[in-house]
C-alpha cells in the first residue's frame, strides 16, 4: 500500500535504469553514430541503385560496371563518412534521456523506411 503512495514522487528514469543507459550511450556516441550512418547508407542504397540502373541501362557493360564500382567504393563510403560526422555532431551534446530517444527514433525510423521499401 505504501508503494502506491510513493509512485507519483518516483523518478521513473532512474527506476527503469534509463538514466544509466543514457550515460552509457554518451560514452559511445561515435560508435552509435557510425551504426546510424551505416544503416542510413544501406537504406538509401536500394533506391539509388534502382535509379542508376534506369539511367544506365543502355550504356556499355564496362561503363555501367565502372559506375557501380565507383559508387560502391567511393560514393557509399563518402555518404557514410559525412552522415557519421553529422550524427556525431548532433548527438554528442545531448542529455542522456534525449540521446536515447534520438537513437531509438533513428533506428526505428530506418527500420520502418526499409520495411516500406520492400513492400
Amino acid at each position: 500500500m505504501l508503494i502506491f503512495l510513493l509512485i507519483p514522487f518516483m523518478d521513473w528514469t532512474s527506476v527503469l535504469g534509463i538514466d544509466v543507459a543514457g550515460r552509457l550511450a554518451q560514452g559511445h556516441v561515435r560508435e552509435i553514430s557510425f551504426a546510424m550512418a551505416t544503416a542510413f547508407a544501406v537504406v538509401v542504397s536500394d533506391p539509388v541503385n534502382v535509379a542508376l540502373r534506369k539511367v544506365l541501362h543502355r550504356w556499355n557493360f564496362l561503363l555501367r560496371t565502372l559506375v557501380f564500382v565507383l559508387l560502391f567504393t567511393v560514393g557509399y563510403p563518402t555518404l557514410t563518412f559525412v552522415a557519421q560526422r553529422f550524427s556525431t555532431y548532433v548527438l554528442q551534446d545531448q542529455k542522456p534521456l534525449i540521446l536515447l530517444f534520438l537513437i531509438a527514433v533513428a533506428f526505428f525510423g530506418f527500420g520502418f523506411w526499409a520495411d516500406n521499401q520492400r513492400r
